[in-house]
């Protein structure tokens, strides 16, 4: 369990950086907040959470109190994210419901108020950082608070890759073997990231694996059982490693990774 103290910045109208908070042109007027905060693991969470994606996440909640001004749930909903070590979380989509005190996608907590952000971290995870480097609404002034990365999500990145086709490997678990059909075998990519972040939904939803003649997608159900597979949401750290699962057909040594339908643009060493 984790408690920092931070201070928001809020305003609206036009933005003008200056060192600090934020300078607001239209209206001139802006006013502070600070909240206080604490990340609780699930294990130790009193409330009944829903089961996490599989048996390689669990979740963590995040609880806040406004001490002053007001925070943007908005900004928070689409733009907050932790870092677990190795990569950064984005919010849980199910926090409004399974929480009974879950921010929601608009609106704002006022002084005085209190809410708790539901995220979903790998479990070898037990350092969480609270990043707010993508917020547009409001800017931070803490020590204890991320704001120099990951940055925008689909910045370049460059990786190094390893590519194999196989139907034994340690990183695949029984759990995700049960997925492959007799005669198939898995195209294992392993990412290394060299330099910034790698959207893993950018990887979930638009890379391929060129296998002979044939191009494959991500295989969800072996993604989600293995310990560093590829997941729908957030972002794999610079000098961190993940792991993409693809199922094909035949064992051809003709095989390559393809990312021209990804929004990064992506650079393999």
């Amino acid at each position: 369990m984790n408690r920092r103290k931070v201070i928001y910045c809020i305003g609206s109208g036009a933005i003008v950086g200056s060192a600090g908070c934020l300078e607001i042109e239209e209206p001139e007027t802006h006013s502070d907040a600070v909240l206080s905060y604490e990340i609780t693991e699930s294990s130790d969470w009193d409330e009944e959470l829903p089961d996490p994606i599989s048996d390689y996440m669990k979740f963590v909640v995040l609880s806040f109190e406004v001490d002053q001004g007001e925070i943007s749930m908005e900004d928070l909903w689409f733009r907050s994210r932790i870092d677990t070590g190795e990569r950064y979380q984005s919010v849980d989509a199910q926090t409004d419901n399974a929480l009974a005190d879950g921010i929601e996608s608009r609106g704002s907590i006022l002084e005085g108020g209190s809410a708790d952000i539901l995220y979903q971290a790998p479990t070898f995870s037990e350092e969480y950082t609270w990043n707010l480097s993508g917020l547009r609404r409001q800017s931070v002034e803490d020590e204890n608070i991320q704001l120099d990365e990951p940055g925008e999500p689909y910045e370049d990145v460059t990786v190094s890759i390893d590519i194999e086709i196989t139907q034994d490997s340690d990183i695949i678990t029984s759990a995700a073997d049960q997925f492959r059909n007799e005669g198939e075998y898995w195209g294992i990519v392993s990412i290394e990231v060299i330099e910034n972040v790698l959207s893993v939904e950018d990887v979930w939803f638009r890379s391929e694996l060129e296998v002979g003649n044939r191009r494959v997608r991500i295989d969800p159900a072996g993604n989600r059982n293995i310990e560093r597979g590829i997941r729908t949401r957030g972002e794999v750290k610079e000098g961190n490693i993940c792991h993409a699962l693809y199922l094909v057909s035949d064992d051809s040594d003709e095989v390559s990774w393809k990312t021209d339908e990804m929004n990064q643009s992506v650079t393999i060493e």
